[in-house]
């Protein structure tokens, strides 16, 4: 089986409000728009996902209509990386893309000069068709999307394919533009990404002439770190070498991502892909819950339960990148383990998992812990004080001291000791197979 997302019963998603606006056209991008100067080069790209305002939706065919959406950002696509006049007070103006970033993908640029990420077509790119490419096989499914293997008829690549599910709305027989902004949020994502060797590479955009969908095109991969260790190797555990590769590389990517001030939020082995030379290559995939530092909290309770930060499950709204390095360390427990270490069936049920290996909540270890909204209330501690009894899970003889450290810090309730990706790369257990390397 192909590794692209799979639908998971402990995933938590958006649950997004939608509302028409009458009285509103939609408008086309291909209108003539104001080419900016040569931009001076920034120093970094910001993200920004709103879980509280309007969306408008513009797509470049003028099937669509103008919608209002919570919980989801605001996206501009177009058709040329042009940008309209940032001084015009005009509202039915947006800002368009009016920099470059070396180094940014060929075909997309991601615009955050108007606050939400708005991704447009560079000037020699253009949809691809769902007539361009042919589908061999299904890969996997998700909560708002199917992924299928595809082969563009004309250069012969061999693409993944993520077609969007109907809407919940489009079940009632309401025509939006629900599943368009999911799939250009992501696409937004995947292209800030960009160039990233441990980060799925996004390849076009496809668009549906008969059902008038977009979706996203990406780089095919290979199964999924989840079907490795679970399928292929039967839940056989990973030694600790290949642990490390696989770590190193995810660390990276996560740095990567961290420092666009972009959280992945749905971090598992589901989500990481294994390439056809094997753990040398692992990428992580699946933005679509991404969302970014950028943008004022509240946030949402998203992602996969068994890899759920302990903060986000007692409903802390504020939360940053460390949720994202606490999915990492259980990606890397399970990896050693070959099974996960936190497996509840409810959050309360997750959170008393947590707190069976790692000890209860005390104020000396984790601060922060009674002030956070449902501290006390989801689940009582247990009243016995348990010390932390991660090492009895990972002995010597399965990782080693340096390898421990970095586990212990990435799974530590109280953020403020978490590992960021940029403090665990620089951990012995990475710079001592360098050196040894070298």
């Amino acid at each position: 089986m192909h590794g692209y997302p799979v639908l998971d019963r402990n995933r938590k998603s958006d649950r997004s409000s939608f509302v028409f606006s009458s009285g509103y056209e939609s408008e086309r991008v291909d209108a003539p728009v104001t080419v900016s100067p040569k931009p001076r080069r920034p120093q970094r790209v910001d993200l920004v996902e709103s879980e509280h305002v309007s969306l408008t939706l513009s797509i470049p065919t003028s099937i669509y209509t103008t919608a209002t959406m919570r919980s989801s950002p605001r996206f501009l696509f177009g058709r040329a990386a042009s940008s309209i006049d940032p001084t015009s007070s005009s509202p039915s103006s947006p800002m368009a893309i009016k920099r470059v970033f070396p180094g940014d993908h060929p075909d997309f640029k991601v615009d955050t000069s108007g606050g939400a990420p708005r991704l447009t077509f560079c000037k020699r790119a253009r949809y691809w068709s769902s007539t361009d490419y042919q589908e061999t096989r299904a890969l996997g499914e998700g909560g708002f999307g199917g992924v299928v293997e595809a082969r563009h008829l004309t250069r012969g690549w061999t693409v993944a394919v993520k077609k969007p599910l109907p809407c919940a709305h489009e079940g009632a027989g309401i025509a939006c533009g629900c599943a368009d902004a999911r799939t250009l949020r992501e696409a937004a994502f995947l292209a800030a990404c960009h160039r990233h060797r441990a980060i799925v590479e996004l390849r076009a955009l496809s668009l549906d002439p008969f059902a008038r969908k977009l979706s996203v095109v990406m780089e095919c991969v290979g199964p999924s770190l989840h079907d490795v260790l679970h399928e292929h190797r039967r839940g056989r555990p990973f030694p600790e070498g290949d642990v490390r590769c696989i770590m190193e590389q995810l660390l990276g990517a996560a740095k990567h991502m961290h420092g666009l001030r972009i959280i992945h939020r749905d971090i598992k082995p589901g989500n990481i892909l294994v390439g056809a030379d094997g753990i040398s290559t692992v990428k992580i995939c699946d933005l679509g819950l991404a969302v970014s530092m950028a943008e004022p909290a509240p946030y949402g309770q998203l992602g996969t339960r068994r890899y759920m930060a302990p903060e986000m499950l007692l409903g802390k709204t504020d939360y940053d990148a460390t949720v994202d390095m606490w999915s990492l360390g259980c990606v890397m427990a399970e990896l050693l383990s070959g099974k996960p270490l936190f497996d509840g069936d409810d959050d309360a049920q997750q959170l008393l998992a947590i707190f069976r290996v790692l000890g209860v909540p005390l104020f000396t270890i984790w601060p922060a812990y009674e002030s956070l909204p449902l501290a006390g209330k989801l689940v009582t501690p247990p009243h016995v004080i348990s010390r932390n009894k991660l090492r009895e899970h990972f002995p010597e003889d399965r990782l080693s001291k340096e390898g421990f450290e970095v586990l212990k810090g990435l799974l530590s309730c109280n953020i403020d000791k978490r590992l960021s990706a940029t403090t665990a790369l620089r951990r012995p257990w990475f710079a001592n197979a360098v050196d040894a390397s070298a």
